[in-house]
C-alpha cells in the first residue's frame, strides 16, 4: 500500500484542468482523501452491522441458516415480483451466496471472508439480481 500511496502527488494543480476544460476544482486534495476515508469507515461500519445481523449465535461466523433467516427477513419479506415460487427462489439465493462466501467449503463464512467479499458485492444486491432473474 506504502507503494501506491507515494504515487499520489502531495498537491493538486488547478493550472491543467482551468487551461483544459475551463475548470477550476472546489476540492483539494486534503479534502479528498478525508472524504475517500470517512466513506470507507462508513462502508465498514455498515458491513460489520450486516454481519453482526446474520451471525444469530454471535460466535464469529454465519452459516447456512443464519443467511437464509437473514435473506427471509431483510431481503426477501414483502416482495412478491419474483416468477419461481419463493421457496425456489430464495433456495436458490442461499446456494449462490454460500458458493461464493463458504470459500473454504466448511458451511461457515467467517468475518475476514464476508468483509473481503462485501467491498465489491453486498447480500441485498444478490437477492435483487437473483429474484429478478427467477
Amino acid at each position: 500500500m506504502n507503494k501506491f500511496a507515494h504515487l499520489w502527488p502531495d498537491t493538486l494543480s488547478e493550472e491543467e484542468p482551468l487551461r483544459d476544460l475551463g475548470y477550476a476544482p472546489k476540492v483539494g486534495l486534503k479534502a479528498m482523501v478525508a472524504n475517500v476515508l470517512a466513506q470507507h469507515e462508513e462502508r465498514n461500519l455498515s458491513t460489520a452491522q450486516a454481519f453482526k445481523r446474520m451471525d444469530l449465535e454471535n460466535d464469529g461466523f454465519v452459516d447456512r441458516l443464519d443467511l437464509e433467516y437473514y435473506v427471509r427477513r431483510h431481503c426477501v419479506r414483502g416482495r412478491e415480483d419474483y416468477g419461481s415460487s419463493r421457496e425456489e427462489s430464495v433456495e436458490a439465493v442461499i446456494d449462490k451466496l454460500m458458493a461464493e462466501l463458504d470459500t473454504n467449503r466448511d458451511g461457515q463464512i467467517s468475518w475476514w471472508t464476508f468483509s473481503n467479499w462485501n467491498r465489491t458485492n453486498s447480500v441485498e444486491s444478490v437477492v435483487l439480481h437473483s429474484m429478478r432473474d427467477a
